[in-house]
């Protein structure tokens, strides 16, 4: 501001001369004063040198903010609260302020956070921007992310570790977007091993080795049945079963004038067979081998049972030989000076040879007996129980004159693997 002025004060107005010079030099000083204190004109200097008391009145009529040294009216706060903006000066460069921080607002350079800071609005941050060194351990919690607001476009691959998150439910499932975290993303690993929980409870996950996996399953159960009939407990926390049956074998028959003898049994699990059901081997005629068993209901493998060998209609023939199954060969038959024909192993099913012509005079070798049908199958969703039953091999075989008997069927079998986890 301008000082006080004072006139100069006239003492008589006899010398004209005096009285003018003094008039004229007021009058110059006033207008020099007048434009120094405020020019309505605009015309310079015509700046504040001290402060300017408005005694409670208003200053009225102040247009839009130009800059960031204009003054803010407050029908403006609501622009500006809304994202809007005046040219402000580059970063780093005088005159430049902070934006807004109740507001939208895009953070287009490098920007770190040194202290503690509380967003109230939308914050847009570029692409891999924050990193370990911009994030205080601990320090990001669901209160400091609007929801789905961080996705992997956000984050620095392999940035972001435990230390930097909150224990307390720091970032959820609404913090993220959808299939946005990518295995870039995640913490390495040590090799040959993979992500999971390996304890009793509710815990972090960890990087499991092959054992540590293999640890939290328990060994397969596995139960045989090579006889009669019953049901099948299923273990606790079983996921499939691994179900495998064959059929009885059928009996060899007599040589000479022998009869067949008896047929094996057929083998099912499951109510009724429902599950599996495979067939006995038949047994043998004279000269003639019995048919093998067939499938009724199968699984992923079924295999009829091998027909029993043929004997020959002459004197000193040799009898049949038993009919095969999944597991191998059957029995072999009767030679001519012993005769009988022999079984095969147990609980294979096999079909048993036939007996062997005498060097007389009767002329028909015993054929050999059927072999059991066998199939398998993987039940996904295992009942609490099955009934099973184990077909039993042909039991009879009955020696003509002149010959031998044939041999007797070998019984079925059952094998039931349960993979527990």
């Amino acid at each position: 501001m301008a000082e006080v002025f004072t006139p100069v004060a006239l003492s008589s107005l006899t010398n004209a001369t005096t009285a003018i010079s003094v008039i004229n030099n007021n009058f110059s000083t006033l207008s020099t004063l007048l434009t120094d204190v405020y020019s309505l004109s605009g015309v310079s200097p015509n700046s504040m040198q001290s402060n300017l008391d408005m005694n409670s009145n208003q200053i009225l009529n102040l247009p839009f903010p130009a800059s960031v040294s204009s003054p803010l009216r407050l029908e403006d706060l609501p622009f500006f609260n809304s994202g809007g903006s005046v040219n402000i000066p580059p970063t780093g460069t005088s005159g430049a302020t902070v934006p807004f921080l109740n507001g939208n607002n895009t953070w287009s350079g490098t920007n770190t956070f040194s202290t503690t800071s509380t967003f109230n609005g939308a914050v847009t941050l570029p692409g891999n921007t924050i990193t370990t060194a911009e994030l205080q351990s601990g320090c990001v919690t669901t209160a400091k992310i609007a929801a789905s607001a961080v996705t992997s476009a956000q984050i620095a691959a392999n940035t972001i570790v435990s230390a930097d998150i909150s224990n307390t439910a720091g970032i959820t499932g609404t913090q993220l977007a959808a299939s946005t975290v990518a295995n870039s993303n995640l913490a390495t690993m040590a090799t040959h091993t993979i992500k999971g929980n390996a304890t009793a409870g509710t815990a972090n996950p960890t990087d499991m080795t092959v054992a540590t996996l293999t640890g939290l399953f328990s060994p397969p159960t596995v139960n045989v049945f090579t006889s009669g009939s019953g049901t099948y407990s299923t273990p606790a926390n079983t996921k499939y079963l691994v179900v495998e049956a064959c059929g009885g074998g059928g009996a060899g028959c007599g040589s000479g004038t022998g009869a067949s003898g008896s047929n094996g049994s057929a083998t099912t699990f499951g109510t009724g067979g429902s599950i599996l059901s495979v067939g006995g081997g038949l047994t043998a005629g004279l000269n003639t081998g019995g048919t093998g068993g067939t499938v009724a209901t199968g699984g992923s493998l079924s295999i009829a049972g091998q027909s029993g060998g043929s004997s020959l209609a002459t004197t000193a023939a040799i009898g049949g030989a038993g009919g095969g199954t999944f597991f191998g060969s059957g029995g072999m038959g009767g030679i001519v000076t012993t005769g009988s024909g022999s079984v095969g192993t147990s609980g294979t099913g096999y079909g048993a040879g036939g007996g062997g012509a005498s060097s007389g005079t009767t002329a028909d070798g015993g054929g050999g007996g059927g072999g059991g049908a066998y199939s398998w199958i993987i039940v996904s969703s295992p009942l609490a129980s099955y009934a099973y039953s184990v077909g039993g091999g042909g039991s009879t075989s009955i020696a003509g004159t002149g010959g031998s008997a044939g041999g007797l069927g070998v019984g079925g079998i059952i094998r039931v693997i349960a993979y527990q986890q």
